[in-house]
């Protein structure tokens, strides 16, 4: 019982007590840290304090613990008040009593006679534990704080030497692999970033998810969000839920898919560049390549085959080049739109949608012949 008090019951009581004590213990150091200023550091010298130099560890906690501390009193001494009125004792046993209540040490060393008293000790027991948790819960916080503080002071005044440049460098890579760099190091916003990094204030996996959205966005590819990306992603985002949409309404196939390689046609690369906006520039260039390739083939006095080997020739190799562009996934999803386009039909068999499912049927000399075992409840349609 003693320890599930200590663990669940303790702490939920120093969380709840904390919530209320914690914005006044905060708004008290910020009033000691103004009245009693740390020494400061200008950076750039403009005149403007860019960081703090820490205190000795004696006077840093002491400063910021003394609000604590000091609502920690203010309730032991109206608690104790209190009990002098409620028991036969003098105000120097009822703060001891407080003490000793507070801090888990004896309670019941000193005995409480009254009903009234028992009530009152049951409410000073949780306005004192919970105040000692903030305390407790106040200097591990100070503690974090002022190693960070150590951390970051140690980057702003470390020279900038050729390690740390690399260091930094291959943290912009990490965060940012696919950017194409042109030699001339980091820019202000990958030093910021890179430097928070270093820090431990961010890590690369909390700012990989905000990359990924802003690449999302800039539909263009330009490197800069504006109000046109905006809107061309929003209409982007429109026409996939439209395709998914429509996607549900589709009968599944019923043939199976090839096994796609990176030797995939021409015209599967195609299908798939027709669902992508940004690559529709491309397509249009391999339709110029293409002709351009059969006019030069029949003022050559070709003939029509050979021409148009050389329209399919010239498409084919600016397909090829355009390969290094596109990812592999485009690869297997053109060539499946391709196999729904182009795949034959069952020489006896088809498939006709009706409400409920699909039924199959047997087509001969044009008529349709039902398996009735499974035509229960479906309405079917042929066409003969």
């Amino acid at each position: 019982m003693i320890f599930f008090g200590v663990v669940v019951v303790f702490t939920q009581i120093a969380n709840l007590v904390a919530s209320f004590t914690t914005p006044l213990t905060d708004r008290a150091r910020d009033v000691l840290e103004r009245w009693f200023p740390a020494h400061g550091v200008d950076v750039d010298n403009n005149g403007e304090i860019d960081f703090q130099i820490p205190r000795h560890p004696i006077i840093y906690y002491t400063k910021n613990l003394l609000p604590s501390f000091a609502l920690e009193t203010v309730v032991i001494l109206f608690c104790a008040g209190i009990f002098t009125t409620l028991e036969d004792w003098d105000f120097g046993t009822a703060v001891y009593h407080c003490i000793i209540t507070a801090t888990t040490v004896g309670y019941g060393d000193i005995s409480i006679e009254t009903e009234g008293g028992r009530v009152w000790a049951c409410v000073q027991i949780v306005l004192s534990v919970g105040l000692l948790g903030e305390i407790i819960s106040s200097s591990s916080s100070l503690h974090d704080k002022r190693v960070r503080i150590f951390k970051r002071n140690a980057a702003l005044t470390r020279e900038l030497d050729s390690a740390l440049l690399d260091d930094l460098m291959r943290r912009a890579i990490a965060i940012r692999p696919k950017m194409l760099r042109d030699g001339q190091g980091l820019s202000e916003m990958e030093f910021v970033l890179c430097m928070c990094v270093e820090l431990e204030l961010l890590t690369p996996d909390e700012l990989a998810p905000f990359i990924k959205r802003f690449r999302a966005l800039d539909v263009d590819g330009t490197g800069r969000l504006g109000k046109e990306d905006i809107e061309a992603a929003l209409a982007m985002s429109r026409e996939q839920k439209e395709h998914r949409r429509s996607q549900q309404f589709m009968p599944p196939r019923v043939w199976p898919a090839p096994h796609v390689t990176e030797a995939s046609s021409a015209r599967a690369i195609e299908a798939r560049m027709k669902c992508d906006g940004a690559s529709r520039a491309a397509l249009d260039l391999m339709d110029l390549a293409g002709k351009a390739a059969r006019a030069a083939a029949v003022a050559a006095g070709a003939k029509v085959d050979a021409a148009e080997a050389a329209e399919k020739d010239a498409r084919e190799r600016l397909c090829a080049s355009l390969k290094q562009f596109i990812p592999e996934d485009t690869f297997t999803a053109a060539a499946e739109m391709e196999e729904r386009e182009e795949a034959p039909a069952a020489p006896h068999s088809h498939r006709y949608s009706n409400k409920v499912g699909f039924l199959p049927l047997e087509v001969e000399k044009g008529k349709a012949k039902v398996d009735v075992n499974n035509s229960a409840g479906y309405r079917d349609r042929v066409d003969s």
